[in-house]
């Protein structure tokens, strides 16, 4: 079935043996074009007009694993896996997690800055899964024993930390 031949350590065949890598591929480029918002009807307004809602298809690692039938830490461990030449055994998995996570990202930021999506879920999202985080920088320039200017650059992503940060400082400098 498959031109890929794989040790395997016992226990259950790899389920990846079932299919050839052109099948595996066409059934992850189906589930990556099936990611798309659509408008479902939700109800009437009281002129009988309908009501829609968009429903979000974000195309998501969990989704592709549900769609083939597998976990997703499996679809992880197959994208990582490389021969003794340190090629990729089944690139196939490789490329969809950068193709879903990119078509994700994209998908999050344009929706967010149209309203289409929440943006506290979009935030989480972004954060979560691919690194984008608020950051605030805080800028305060106190003086030190001898008076002279000391400016204070805190760059830290939690502004309650960086207020603590700061009182620590400036209580320091009330001891003195």
């Amino acid at each position: 079935m498959n031109d890929i031949t794989l040790k395997h350590a016992g226990g259950r065949p790899s389920k990846y043996l079932e299919k050839s890598q052109e099948e595996w591929q066409g059934l992850i480029n189906r589930y990556i074009e099936s990611a798309v918002d659509y408008e479902m009807e939700i109800g009437r307004n009281n002129k009988g007009e309908p009501i829609f809602k968009t429903v979000v298809e974000l195309p998501m690692i969990e989704g592709l694993a549900d769609e083939l039938g597998i976990d997703k830490h499996t679809i992880y461990a197959w994208a990582e896996q490389r021969d003794e030449k340190d090629n990729l055994i089944k690139p196939e998995f490789f490329h969809a997690i950068r193709i879903i996570k990119a078509k994700q990202a994209r998908k999050l930021i344009n929706n967010s800055l149209s309203g289409g999506y929440n943006h506290a879920i979009s935030k989480l999202l972004l954060s979560a899964n691919h690194g984008i985080h608020e950051r605030q920088e805080i800028d305060k320039k106190i003086s030190n024993k001898d008076g002279k200017p000391l400016e204070l650059v805190a760059k830290e992503t939690n502004p309650i930390k960086s207020l603590q940060l700061i009182q620590e400082i400036i209580d320091d400098d009330d001891d003195e």
